[in-house]
């Protein structure tokens, strides 16, 4: 498990200060220095109430900091032609500092109608401009679209993805994320994503950022950490009265760092090759339906076997049919040799990698 404080350097306290200040602070204020574009100028200091009423059923809970979104905005580290796509963005009281920074689009992907009509009001210009793009519906279902867009609009990706979303999709936004995502850098044509900058409740961050051997471990960090190959960093604890109206859960910000550092991977010294978020999550997804259990038994399952016999048949069309039962049995025993009284609950994610590996090995996949 690599997690890391975001505000590692003795250099950067200053900068812990202000975001702990700003994650606790209800001060409507902030010192952001003005942009060169009057509307954003003018919306820096102020944040949008937006409707009378929030949709309970959608989870919403508006921003209402500006000095939290100008921390969370700075955490991202956003560069000169960047894309960066907003999740939730709301009355777009955190969008306002995405324009303000140097990115060179904006893709803000928004459910509520009601809240599209507010951005497209309050951004008309930065939207008339081709700096911010507006989506409305729903993220799970719209961001396949989006990367495809983007593809096909010969642009050169994603680099960033920042997300204050309802906290009942928080597992579900995390999977289509890296699923849609994490890329092997090497083969990628575009220029891959480098970090996602996501709040959650404090509840899933702490599974998120779940040890292994601890209560919270299981698929998630596995996950994670797998294709989080820079780390994850733990940003700051957000309050309550942070936004409106005010959530009954407290909030936490985690930076998810999907490439590995620049001089390792110049090195080679990443430690693993890429393998596709299917097939890495195919194999936790079996082992964590009985993770205190061990791989043997987790692999011993009849249903398991007829997932993977499947696989196997499909990846291989002229197998003999009747054979192939006792081929992935065999292949599958062999795989875990080195694992046989290893239990799931008890392993960091390079362990899984090791497995997965000696699957491949022995011909077994988890996806076609």
């Amino acid at each position: 498990m690599t997690v890391t404080p975001i505000w590692g350097a003795a250099a950067a306290k200053t900068k812990k200060k202000a975001a702990k200040k700003a994650a606790t602070s209800t001060d409507s204020t902030d010192t952001t220095s003005s942009s060169t574009n009057s509307t954003i100028s003018r919306s820096l200091t102020t944040a949008a109430a937006g409707p009378a009423t929030m949709n309970k059923d959608l989870g919403q809970h508006l921003l209402k900091n500006p000095q939290l979104a100008a921390a969370i905005t700075a955490v991202a580290g956003i560069a000169a032609g960047d894309t960066v796509v907003e999740i939730g963005p709301g009355t777009g009281n955190l969008t306002v500092h995405i324009l303000a920074s140097p990115a060179a689009r904006v893709i803000a992907m928004e459910m509520d109608p009601r809240m599209v009509h507010e951005l497209e009001r309050r951004f008309a210009p930065e939207i008339a401009a081709g700096r911010l793009r507006v989506v409305e519906g729903d993220f799970l279902k719209k961001f396949d679209e989006v990367v495809r867009h983007e593809q096909a609009a010969g642009r050169h990706g994603i680099d960033l993805v920042i997300s204050n979303t309802p906290y009942q999709i928080s597992s579900p936004l995390v999977y289509k994320l890296l699923e849609q995502l994490a890329v092997d850098p090497a083969a990628a044509r575009e220029r891959p994503t480098r970090a996602l900058v996501l709040m959650f409740q404090q509840e899933f961050v702490d599974r998120l950022l779940a040890a292994p051997g601890t209560p919270h471990y299981g698929k998630l960090p596995v996950l994670v950490n797998q294709y989080g190959c820079g780390g994850i960093e733990y940003v700051c604890k957000v309050g309550k009265n942070n936004f409106r109206p005010p959530p009954k859960v407290e909030s936490a910000v985690v930076k998810v760092n999907l490439l590995a550092p620049a001089e390792a991977a110049a090195a080679g010294t990443t430690g693993r090759e890429f393998v596709s978020f299917a097939e890495f999550d195919g194999l936790v997804r079996h082992v964590f339906t009985r993770k205190n259990k061990t791989f043997a038994s987790c692999f011993s399952s009849k249903s398991v076997l007829r997932e993977l016999e499947a696989i196997y048949n499909r990846r291989h069309p002229d197998a003999v049919a009747a054979e192939t039962s006792a081929l992935v049995k065999a292949a599958v025993e062999a795989a875990l040799a080195n694992f046989v009284d290893v239990r799931p609950s008890k392993c960091g994610h390079e362990v899984f990698w090791d497995l997965l590996l000696a699957f491949h090995a022995n011909g077994i996949y988890f996806s076609t």
